[in-house]
């Protein structure tokens, strides 16, 4: 083959090929972007933290759920291995606000007999600490409200309830802002008239109220024995020293629920006077 065809043949096949050669070799597929890693679970609370958040909900138990919520913590506490006293006097605390605020009776059963049997636990696990005594005995005496106090103490209700309260006194009386003794003050207010004993119910609130004079449902517990008593001018001045106290000096949820039952008690007690 003359030399110059050999030449031709192979510049022709060179020539041929460059398109091929000049076309960029194909992009990989794209790679996906990693996923970012997704945030850890919370960790659930401890304990301690919820009984913490219990205490923090019964602080602000003029809050309507804040009560159910101060409960329903103290359970939950109770579920993820947490003491059982401290949840079971924050349950008997939580259910008498509940059953004590309520107008319906259901509630008052319901809520009072719970708080009762959990305050009762609690006094069985620790038998020396006064909360369980004493949140399981008001709580008691929201149930016997509801039932109807003739009918509780028909059950043997009022021999429970002198008993559980006496033992709170015993450990501490000054619980509670003079809890134990307001509250045994004011069960000789509400018992039967046959058994009703208003000179020592103003006893022992005027104890109750040595521990703490600003307690304004003290006030209004003793301005209601006073008129019982046919004590009226004594009444009223009680009533106008509750009505001079501010509820921020106490426990504000509480003083202001009695702040407004003082009020309406003035008025149906003595009008616009």
């Amino acid at each position: 083959m003359p030399r110059l065809t050999f030449f031709l043949i192979i510049l022709a096949g060179a020539l041929a090929a460059l398109p091929a050669l000049a076309q960029e070799p194909p992009s990989a597929a794209p790679q996906a972007e990693p996923q970012a890693a997704p945030p850890p679970a919370p960790a659930a609370a401890d304990p301690a933290a919820l009984f913490a958040e219990s205490d923090r909900a019964w602080e602000t138990r003029h809050i309507a759920g804040d009560t159910e919520k101060s409960i329903r913590l103290a359970e939950e506490a109770l579920a993820k291995g947490g003491d059982e006293f401290e949840s079971k006097w924050r349950v008997a605390r939580g259910c008498f606000w509940v059953a004590e605020q309520s107008p319906k009776d259901d509630v008052k059963i319901a809520y009072g007999e719970k708080g009762w049997k959990a305050g009762e636990r609690a006094a069985e696990l620790k038998p020396a600490r006064v909360e369980g005594w004493f949140w399981g005995v008001v709580a008691l005496g929201q149930y016997s409200t509801g039932v109807g106090i003739g009918k509780a103490f028909f059950k043997g209700l009022g021999g429970k309830f002198e008993k559980m309260n006496g033992k709170a006194i015993a450990i501490d009386p000054r619980y509670s802002d003079g809890g134990p003794t307001r509250s045994l003050g004011r069960y000789w207010y509400k018992v039967p008239a046959i058994k009703r004993d208003l000179e020592e119910s103003e006893k022992l609130l005027k104890q109750s109220l040595a521990v703490a004079p600003k307690k304004l449902r003290t006030h209004f517990y003793l301005a209601e024995t006073y008129l019982a008593d046919d004590q009226k001018d004594k009444a009223k001045a009680e009533i106008d020293l509750c009505l001079s106290l501010d509820p921020k000096d106490e426990e504000y949820p509480d003083g202001i629920v009695f702040k407004k039952e003082c009020e309406k008690l003035k008025k149906e007690a003595f009008g616009q006077q």
